[in-house]
């Protein structure tokens, strides 16, 4: 018979043990880990959270949170208590019943006023049909006198996408198996339909792909397949940085068109302009004057 004492005692404690746990269960999956687990949402949870976890969360874990979409006012809240919060990542699997369908998450975070869940999926991984809602309602039961949060870091931005539905909205996505898996779900005192109108105050998103924002630049794009992603001129294979320093060489708007006839004079303002933002919004490493 197994030493249940014993075994409590080497039940893993730290973030990257219950990685490893994760790991030892993927059987021949387990190749997929060989690039550093790139995509893998248990690895972008240990790599990318549990550091930030050690600096002061107010300004680094909280400016994930700031940096998000949707729940404003809770993410907020979240944020300025994140200091003393308790913080559990890759957190053993619940239950939402004695038999009921079981919810794994990638990290929970208890403030003083807020219940947090996070999931963070991969870059191109999809949803199980009952995952939201489970993850929904696990939250809710959980959360008690505090205020809910269900954060979501994403490749892509929403809708997202459902294995068997294609993509849906997030609404949608949570609502579409709520009924089925409340069935099954103690503790829960509000019916399926009482539950949705709670769902855009307490389900914000996070963004993590770059070329999935829109650009405020109709003339430039960032495509990763067109010259590795680097921003050029609509519809060109131009980068904005070739504009950028034949400006500099002090060629005119007809010297860059004799160049690539196919830009127009709008084009150059606007690669121009784009190039401002840009340095407006990094921090370059000059060298001090003397």
């Amino acid at each position: 018979m197994p030493d249940n004492g014993r075994m409590d005692e080497l039940r893993n404690t730290s973030v990257i043990g219950r990685l490893l746990e994760e790991i030892s269960w993927e059987g021949s999956n387990v190749r997929d880990y060989r690039a550093g687990g790139r995509g893998r949402e248990n690895v972008l949870t240990a790599e990318v959270l549990l550091p930030l976890t050690y600096l002061p969360r107010t300004e680094f874990l909280g400016e994930v949170f700031r940096c998000a979409n949707g729940a404003d006012v809770v993410r907020a809240q979240v944020a300025d208590e994140l200091e003393h919060a308790d913080i559990v990542l890759l957190p053993d699997e619940s239950r939402l019943g004695p038999d009921g369908p079981v919810v794994q998450l990638d990290g929970v975070v208890a403030s003083q006023t807020c219940h947090v869940l996070i999931e963070a999926k991969a870059m191109r991984g999809s949803f199980q049909p009952e995952q939201l809602p489970r993850e929904y309602l696990a939250l809710l039961r959980d959360a008690g006198a505090k205020v809910p949060l269900l954060f979501l870091v994403l490749g892509s931005g929403p809708p997202v996408p459902v294995r068997g539905y294609g993509r849906l909205d997030l609404e949608d996505a949570v609502a579409m198996h709520l009924e089925r898996v409340h069935a099954r779900t103690t503790g829960m005192f509000l019916q399926p339909q009482e539950l949705l109108p709670y769902l855009p105050s307490v389900l914000p998103v996070l963004v993590l792909d770059p070329y999935d924002q829109p650009m405020p630049y109709e003339r430039i794009t960032a495509i990763p397949e067109v010259m590795v992603g680097v921003p050029c001129v609509r519809g060109t294979r131009i980068p904005v940085t070739t504009i950028v320093g034949m400006v500099a060489e002090g060629m005119t708007d007809a010297d860059i068109q004799g160049d690539y006839p196919q830009l127009s004079t709008e084009d150059v303002r606007e690669a121009l302009r784009f190039a401002a933002a840009a340095v407006d919004e990094r921090t370059l490493p000059l060298l001090p004057s003397a």
